[in-house]
């Protein structure tokens, strides 16, 4: 396979090889229709990860790409050019579960199967810390939203745990009587909200570290979890393969909480922790799916609005692109795949 300069086709499949560093696009002779997006290509596979990859998140400004999984590396890419995999994260002894970017894009968080919490110098690839203090495997991770330092872990010990980044010490553990699958910050800070294996979703005060809204138990656990860009919905995924939206403001007139709930794609056998994602304007919301497809449903008619094939295994995890309509998917048959589609 060779490398070629030319303008790449919406049909295209552009693979970037982490080994050689570079796009590599297969051409197809066909005409080609609008671009909506940057990249290199319509479509591109990054290879790279030997085993199965389980989470993925763009950059805040949109520039990067980071994966992980199974192989217990993460990957660094850039997403535009040549999709050049800038740097190899290597540290933990077992899976990457989850990793996210911190408010302003100079580190990346981890949570591990080896019981620990990674803080990654995104720019140079070097661990800056390894957050110790959790008794089993750490399913979920995120970063404050704001300059604060703050780094929230939840795990199969049953607690959620609140971190201080640079100096590495326990803020604060938050008990839970089951696993902990997920967990986010509110958008200014001032809320931890955690989803386990009860199937219940708690919003917990900063300032008290107590429940103030607890929702409707789910009939299943809960998968994953993701706070709307705006912060006033919160986005959930549970093992019943049910996408749902809660309104989580804190002056709720209306009867339920869970205003709506999106279904089509299917959870599969594995029980695999298929996290989920909204688009920047909220007019979109994906997840993972054990059918091997990419589901992109329209938040106003629940409808699926885009089916994605590609994988050849469970879609474990989906990020929307921060800036514009470009969706990465990753895999349990270690492929990531990264695409633009129409806004």
């Amino acid at each position: 396979m060779s490398k070629n300069n030319e303008p790449a086709t919406s049909t295209d499949l552009v693979v970037a090889d982490m080994e050689r560093n570079m796009a590599v696009i297969v051409k197809e002779d066909v005409d080609e229709p609008p671009r909506t997006s940057s990249l290199k290509a319509p479509n591109l596979e990054l290879i790279g990860h030997k085993d199965a990859v389980f989470s993925v998140r763009f950059s805040p400004d949109g520039q990067h790409l980071a994966t992980a999984g199974m192989d217990s590396n993460i990957f660094l890419w850039d997403v535009y050019g040549e999709c050049e995999n800038y740097a190899l994260l290597q540290g933990h002894k077992n899976a990457v579960l989850e990793i996210c970017w911190n408010w302003d894009g100079t580190q990346v968080c981890s949570a591990s199967a080896d019981k620990t919490v990674g803080i990654w110098d995104a720019a140079y690839g070097k661990l800056i810390r390894k957050l110790k203090g959790h008794a089993s495997f750490v399913n979920g991770i995120d970063a404050s939203k704001k300059s604060d330092n703050l780094v929230l872990s939840c795990a199969d010990d049953c607690t959620c745990k609140l971190w201080d980044s640079r100096s590495g010490d326990v803020v604060k553990t938050i008990p839970h009587s089951f696993q902990v699958t997920s967990c986010c910050f509110n958008e200014d800070t001032t809320q931890i909200i955690t989803g386990g294996l009860d199937g219940i979703i708690r919003i917990y005060e900063m300032a008290t570290f107590t429940p103030s809204i607890v929702l409707p138990q789910l009939p299943e656990l809960i998968t994953g979890i993701r706070l709307a860009p705006d912060g006033g919905y919160l986005l959930s995924h549970s093992l019943d393969a049910g996408l749902r939206v809660w309104d989580i403001n804190a002056f709720f007139e209306g009867e339920s909480r869970c205003v709506k709930l999106m279904r089509g794609h299917t959870q599969g056998a594995s029980g695999n922790l298929l996290r989920c994602s909204w688009s920047p304007d909220l007019s979109m919301a994906s997840c993972g799916s054990g059918d091997g497809f990419v589901y992109v449903y329209d938040t106003t008619s629940l409808a699926i609005k885009y089916r994605l094939p590609g994988h050849r295994s469970i879609v474990n995890d989906v990020d929307f692109h921060p800036i514009e309509p470009i969706i990465c998917s990753v895999s349990s048959d270690h492929s990531v795949i990264m695409g633009e589609i129409l806004p």
